[in-house]
This record gives structure tokens, C-alpha cells and sequence, in this order.
């Protein structure tokens, strides 16, 4: 990670402190991080990559559109992503998660 920059700005100063960028490549994250329908969905997507939120849906009985919501989240976390298009395409998991 990028040292944090300390600046002399108009008779103050100015602490830049970098963070990570979540998403960056494959990685590990602690489970602490997803939710327990995250946790689930996850599991779902490394038994079966090409599972649709329709089908999840149904085993976690929830509404699609919810499903759909916690796959967005969890892409723009970078645990996951979709390849390919909506009715063919698969699901592949970016970040490994310790103890899962």
C-alpha cells in the first residue's frame, strides 16, 4: 500500500492516507465481511457456477430482485463476477475465503 503523503497547503497541512481498492484481482477476505445470504449464495456459485437468481431464489426463498441486489453488491466488493451473457454466461469467484 502507497505511504501517506504529507503536504504544506496555504499555511495548513494535508494528510493523504491510500487505501486498498476492494476488487483489485484474487485475493482472500474474511467471512466477517459477507452477510449470511452472501455466505450462501457464494456456496451456491462454487457448486454450480452457472446457478441463476432464479434458482437461488428459490432455495434461499427470498424474491429474485433480492438476489439480485446481493449479487451486485457482492460484485462491486469483488468476490465475484459474471462472465458471459445473462442466459449462458457463469458465475466466478474472485476472492477465496478463509475458514468457508
Amino acid at each position: 500500500m502507497k505511504q501517506p503523503e504529507i503536504e504544506l497547503v496555504d499555511g495548513g497541512v494535508r494528510v493523504t492516507v491510500w487505501r486498498r481498492i476492494v476488487g483489485s484481482g484474487v485475493g482472500s477476505m474474511s467471512p466477517a465481511q459477507l452477510t449470511d445470504r452472501q455466505l450462501k449464495i457464494l456456496n451456491m456459485i462454487k457448486k454450480n457456477s452457472q446457478v441463476s437468481a432464479t434458482e437461488m431464489s428459490v432455495v434461499l426463498s427470498v424474491v429474485k430482485r433480492t438476489i439480485e441486489r446481493e449479487l451486485a453488491r457482492m460484485q462491486e466488493m469483488g468476490v465475484i463476477t459474471h462472465e458471459g451473457n445473462t442466459s449462458a454466461g457463469k458465475w466466478v469467484v474472485l476472492k477465496e475465503l478463509p475458514n468457508f
